[in-house]
């Protein structure tokens, strides 16, 4: 597991423990002689991670730092790549729902094509941020042309 990496918008991680008489694992963050690594967090409700999810998506999702052997891949005489060893270290996200949440996350605001459209909105604010005038191919020096505004379509 990455630390911070950690997100939990599905489970009432406190309403759990309680139900299942494990308390005394809430009692431990608040112990100072125990230290956990990182906070315990038993918030559903806080703070989207996600800009771009909508506002009702929920979904218990972490990052792993997973082992990968490349040995098969590399070069049979490139020294300098095997003196490095067989194995990678790739980052994954893994995300966990229910069915029934599943279905839920794939439909009004939370849609995907949303999430993917509310992604190129900021990508466009941040590319025409640095837009600059275009001057226009005239003799005229003080004549300039903007560039047009693209179509969403053109955005892919």
């Amino acid at each position: 597991m990455v630390p911070g990496q950690t997100h939990n918008s599905l489970v009432d991680l406190y309403r759990m423990l309680v139900r299942g008489g494990n308390v005394s694992v809430l009692r431990t963050e608040h112990d100072g002689d125990v230290s956990l690594n990182e906070p315990l967090s038993t918030d559903v409700s806080g703070d989207r991670k996600n800009e771009f999810s909508g506002p009702d998506y929920r979904v218990v999702n972490f990052v792993a730092d997973v082992p990968l052997r490349v040995d098969r891949v590399l070069a049979p005489n490139d020294v300098d790549a095997r003196e490095l060893g067989p194995i990678v270290f790739g980052a994954v996200e893994f995300q966990m729902v229910d069915r029934r949440t599943a279905e839920l996350n794939e439909t009004g605001e939370n849609r995907h094509s949303m999430y993917k459209g509310r992604q190129k909105i900021q990508v466009r604010h941040r590319l025409e941020r640095g837009r600059r005038p275009l001057r226009a191919q005239s003799t005229r020096p003080s004549s300039s042309v903007t560039a047009p505004d693209p179509e969403p379509s053109d955005l892919g």
